[in-house]
């Protein structure tokens, strides 16, 4: 391994930057691909001294113009790839790599444990999933980083949780946090493949910039440069703009969860229904048979084939979606599949797991007049 002090004495000499700090400072990068690869790459070589990775793809020939995957890449999961190029060329950075759907296999207690979030992803649904639960609940976070592209043009969002300056969701409305939802991976056959977009290597890596200086302003320099503001550049019109938010009154997106729903915390686990039922209950102080528990989201755990009754277990959880239609039998071939989903929780002694609720996920308890959200965390958060 190369010596530290040597790999970052380049960036010792910046008069506005300490690189101790960023030694110390920890980022979540959500998506690894034309935006969030080389995120992640700049970040390791910036000093930050530890990253979170999550993505759920594996890569594809397509991906290998753009970012930092190569040949010897295609059909690894990005988030390994990336990990195992990291190791070899930015070594001094803990990097932790998560496979998975962020939307329902990862816990929200996960998107407020670093000091930074930044959100890469290629879906509404998901990028406004972490821009809602990083400033949600009470952690770490000090710094929200949203990037996308379209074509040759880009947009940059910067929002700090607690500040009231807005968010990535405030210029769209709160419709947008599920406008293009789709299913994970499964045994189905995975996600409907959805269109191309169309873009470049070099689009993605603009915008990786001014992500990467935002976060080391902020961990260390003297503070974030456009904290409730937007970079936006439009390759059709050649120009580049500041736009500050305007912070929408109506979306929770960037305030606190106490702040517009009750919750209660407990530790992470896969509870059976019963004894969160009961926990409910006590928190609340009302009767366990006034307590009826919900997952938030539709949850797919099987398809059923109305010609030859064949019934296919879902092993990880997915999100109701088209894929259903266009799914075969494997038995017969037949499409008349039923899908088997479940949004209320029933049954005492079954767990979370057997709902396709993954560890550390959050779930819906009704109570009489009331709807509290149970929220899982980490013990010592």
């Amino acid at each position: 391994m190369t010596n530290e002090q040597k790999y970052f004495a380049r960036q010792r000499l910046l008069p506005a930057i300490d690189i101790d700090r960023l030694r110390g400072s920890s980022v979540l990068v959500n998506g690894l691909g034309n935006v969030g690869g080389p995120v992640a790459v700049e970040l390791c070589r910036a000093g930050i001294g530890r990253l979170t990775l999550i993505d759920k793809d594996v890569v594809a020939e397509e991906n290998l113009s753009r970012g930092i995957f190569g040949p010897s890449d295609v059909g690894k999961a990005k988030v390994a790839a990336t990990k195992d190029w990291l190791a070899v060329h930015a070594p001094h950075t803990r990097v932790t790599a998560l496979r998975a759907d962020l939307r329902v296999e990862v816990g929200e207690g996960i998107f407020s444990a670093h000091e930074a979030v930044v959100i890469a992803t290629d879906s509404w649904s998901s990028r406004m999933h972490v821009n809602r639960w990083a400033h949600a609940l009470p952690g770490r976070v000090k710094l929200v980083v949203s990037g996308g592209i379209a074509g040759l043009s880009w947009d940059v969002v910067s929002s700090v949780p607690g500040s009231g300056l807005g968010c990535a969701q405030c210029p769209h409305g709160s419709d947008i946090a599920r406008a293009d939802e789709e299913g994970g991976c499964g045994v189905i056959g995975g996600a409907r493949e959805k269109r191309a977009d169309p873009s470049a290597s070099f689009t993605g890596l603009d915008a990786a910039v001014k992500i990467v200086a935002e976060v080391v302003a902020t961990f260390g320099g003297d503070g974030p440069r456009f904290a409730g503001k937007m970079l936006s550049f439009d390759y059709g019109r050649n120009s580049l703009g500041v736009y500050s938010i305007l912070p929408d009154p109506m979306c929770t997106a960037h305030r606190r969860l106490a702040e517009y729903e009750e919750y209660i915390v407990v530790p992470v686990a896969d509870y059976r229904i019963g004894d969160l039922t009961a926990l409910a209950a006590h928190e609340l102080h009302v009767e366990e048979c006034d307590v009826a528990l919900a997952s938030e989201r539709e949850l797919l755990s099987a398809l059923v084939c109305t010609a030859c009754g064949r019934r296919t277990e879902v092993h990880r959880p997915l999100l109701l979606s088209a894929d259903v239609a266009v799914a075969n039998c494997s038995r017969c071939g037949s499409s008349a599949l039923e899908p088997v989903v479940h949004t209320v929780l029933d049954g005492g002694g079954r767990r979370l797991s057997e709902f396709g609720i993954a560890l550390g996920k959050s779930v819906i308890a009704y109570a009489r007049d009331r709807q509290v959200r149970i929220v899982q965390l980490e013990e010592g958060r």
